[in-house]
């Protein structure tokens, strides 16, 4: 690896590192936009790695619900920078911003899934995305005539 961990910091992000995240996320090929990131940090916290030249070479969302419940998401680490530990890091700084009685959900990539089960995460289901290149919704209008009275 040409690139040292030692010169990153870790560091809850903000709007002002949106830009950052979207070119981190396209790195990898996933396609999470300006609108997406905004959300989940209205809705919890973005923490990643930044260089000293700014860039963000790694990053790791969590959401906490009600009820003892949250979610850890967008776990990414910029090609160049893995095998250094950041994603362990950035997951386990998302884990400690809630609290011990919290269960935490993450759905896993397979190139995520080793390093989740190394932390203690245990499989208990699988999900799967069908991706589709058209699609032709199908007609949804009721059959008859329906009138409304008000």
């Amino acid at each position: 690896m040409g690139n040292d961990k030692g010169t990153l910091n870790l560091k809850i992000l903000d709007e002002s590192d949106i830009a950052g995240l979207i070119a981190l996320s396209a790195s990898i090929g996933w396609d999470y936009d300006e609108h997406e990131i905004r959300t989940v940090m209205s809705s919890g916290k973005i923490v990643g790695h930044k260089s000293e030249e700014g860039q963000i070479v790694s990053c790791a969302a969590i959401i906490p619900y009600e009820g003892n419940l949250a979610s850890i998401g967008m776990v990414i680490v910029n090609q160049e920078y893995r095998g250094q530990g950041l994603g362990k890091e950035a997951t386990q700084m998302c884990i400690d911003y809630v609290t011990e009685k919290t269960s935490t959900m993450l759905i896993a990539t397979p190139e995520g899934k080793p390093l989740y089960e190394i932390m203690g995460f245990k499989e208990v289901t699988s999900v799967h995305k069908f991706i589709c290149t058209t699609y032709k919704p199908a007609n949804l209008k009721p059959p008859g005539d329906f009138s409304f009275r008000v």
